[in-house]
């Protein structure tokens, strides 16, 4: 299947965007999932039969297609609000009859899909490091919608079709974890059809602020979820303060990075290169910045530094950053495994963020333990390790004007960028993986017993 043409792709946004206005009700929205539902067969039987000779085309389709599924299904499927009214006023009567667990803690983490995305990466490392530590873990997805195989090495994964298969084989486990709000709400599902486990959530972001304002019933349906279960967890006190504002319970585990891995190498740049700044773009995530990048980018083009510096971008594919338009000339990286990034890192001149909030700020972090200084948006939870001046230059959130100028300073002045990156490693320093991991296996083990 080719990709969209720009013409092409205006119309379908045009057509989404509709859709959504139609959409904003819980009762538009149910009546959207069932509909779904019952047209889902007859539809991808037709593709398979018209496209049988295409290998990819399960992909293709899966991925291009809402009629597939998406996970989001489960908030708005009928029935579902009552359900989760009767889940909470049994939750705590409900756990009391989970039995404790034997030698050996069993883990499953409920994920959206296997891409290749800061979240997943981030459940992935710590299931590998669970893992080290004893942890039988198994990853359960809820339809290969977006699938990576490098992303789940040596793990035990379970595909499902669909969530009522997922809900009638949950695989036995004494703690289950959601990892985005609308896995919350399907591991609500599944622990009201088998309450032979504990729920857990690890809350990675505060999601919402994915959501426009006027979605009142998306984000009032993702704040329910920090009340579907005591044990939540996060990774910095910043999405801690907020889920307590909106009335959840959670507890703080101190982020992980690879030091290991993440850690200087011997830049690969040539004597007399321009310097580089490095990019991370996802266009899918509207949260990442695209439009603050984009006004940034303008600006640094206006003042010149397409002549004197060079831009380069990882996190989408090179055709899709082609087509964005960026104003200035950009080497597209695409998307690249975690072993690929130190280098990657190390031989940038700078970092460039423009995410409206940061959960945690990963990919900062991974570029800083590489002593790659950062220019980036002060917003969410990177002020556990970013400090304006001294290891970072820091701009408020959409200030593309500071951002730009933060970056014409340090693409002038190599002093800047040394002096800043002196104590790039050192504020991340304290992230051990192992330590981590330590942590929140100590939290699932309170949650199990």
């Amino acid at each position: 299947m080719g990709h969209d043409t720009p013409r092409t792709g205006t119309a379908l946004s045009w057509i989404s965007a509709l859709r959504q206005a139609l959409l904003r009700g819980p009762r538009a929205r149910a009546a959207d999932v069932l509909a779904r539902d019952l047209c889902r067969a007859c539809w991808n039987g037709a593709a398979d039969l018209f496209h049988a000779d295409a290998p990819t085309h399960r992909g293709h389709r899966q991925e291009r297609h809402r009629l597939h599924g998406l996970v989001q299904d489960v908030v708005w499927r009928p029935g579902h609000a009552g359900r989760m009214a009767a889940y909470a006023e049994g939750l705590k009567s409900a756990l009391q009859e989970v039995k404790t667990p034997g030698d050996a803690l069993r883990v499953a983490f409920l994920l959206e899909g296997l891409n290749n995305s800061g979240g997943v990466l981030s459940v992935m490392q710590l299931m590998g490091e669970l893992g080290a530590l004893g942890v039988e873990t198994t990853v359960v997805v809820r339809s290969p919608r977006f699938y990576d195989p490098d992303m789940c090495p040596g793990v035990t994964s379970l595909f499902f079709k669909n969530d009522r298969e997922l809900i009638g084989n949950f695989p036995p486990c004494d703690v289950a974890v959601a990892t985005y709000w609308p896995t919350m709400h399907l591991l609500a599902e599944c622990h009201l059809a088998r309450p032979d486990f504990v729920p857990a959530y690890f809350v990675q972001d505060f999601e919402p602020d994915f959501y426009a304002g006027s979605d009142r019933h998306t984000r009032q349906a993702v704040l329910d979820t920090y009340r579907m279960t005591p044990f939540c967890f996060a990774k910095t006190p910043w999405i801690c303060e907020k889920v307590r504002a909106a009335g959840g319970a959670i507890e703080l585990v101190p982020p992980g990075v690879d030091l290991n891995l993440f850690c200087p190498r011997p830049t690969l740049r040539n004597p007399g290169q321009k310097p580089v700044v490095l990019m991370m773009v996802r266009p899918s995530t509207p949260q990442r910045g695209l439009d603050t990048l984009r006004a940034t980018l303008a600006l640094l083009a206006e003042r010149g530094a397409a002549e004197t510096a060079e831009f380069k971008a990882f996190g989408c594919p090179p055709e899709e950053l082609a087509g964005l338009g960026l104003p200035v000339p950009v080497t597209a990286l695409g998307v690249l495994p975690n072993a690929a990034l130190p280098q990657v890192y190390s031989d940038a001149c700078l970092f460039l963020e423009t995410s409206h909030f940061h959960g945690f700020g990963r990919t900062a972090a991974e570029a800083m333990a590489c002593g790659t200084p950062c220019v980036m948006t002060d917003s969410g939870g990177v002020r556990l390790f970013a400090e304006h001046d001294k290891n970072c230059l820091m701009a408020e959130s959409g200030d593309s004007e500071q951002l730009a100028a933060h970056v014409l300073r340090l693409i002038s002045r190599p002093e800047e960028r040394a002096r800043l990156a002196q104590h790039c490693r050192e504020s991340v320093q304290d992230f051990d993986l192992r330590r981590s991991s330590e942590k929140t296996l100590d939290f699932l083990r309170h949650a199990a017993k």
